[in-house]
């Protein structure tokens, strides 16, 4: 039990509250983007790939998929055909 336990104890203890800080900042994020508790803790704890996407899409991007849809209705919905393609890729992978 001596320096590489003394290190390694404060090595976790670190990481650990490390991990709480950005947990802490992410809620606090997404309270700010959806205005409630409730939606913020949901899409933490969402396993629809569906939800998960239209949840974790920035306004920004968002905003860009509305406007190239609506200058050309050809690629309506291409966008998120897109990601769900590439999700299923990911899984059929075992990376997800």
């Amino acid at each position: 039990m001596g320096e590489i336990w003394r290190l390694s104890w404060w090595l976790y203890h670190f990481l650990l509250l490390a991990s709480m800080i950005v947990m802490i900042v992410g809620l606090v994020k997404q309270y700010a983007v959806r205005g409630t508790h409730e939606k913020a803790l949901r899409v933490l704890f969402t396993n629809d790939p569906f939800e998960r996407i239209t949840n974790s899409t920035a306004p920004s991007v968002k905003a860009l998929i509305i406007a190239i849809e609506k200058k050309d209705t050809y690629t309506v919905g291409h966008t998120f055909r897109v990601t769900m393609y590439a999700l299923k890729l990911s899984e059929e992978l075992h990376h997800v």
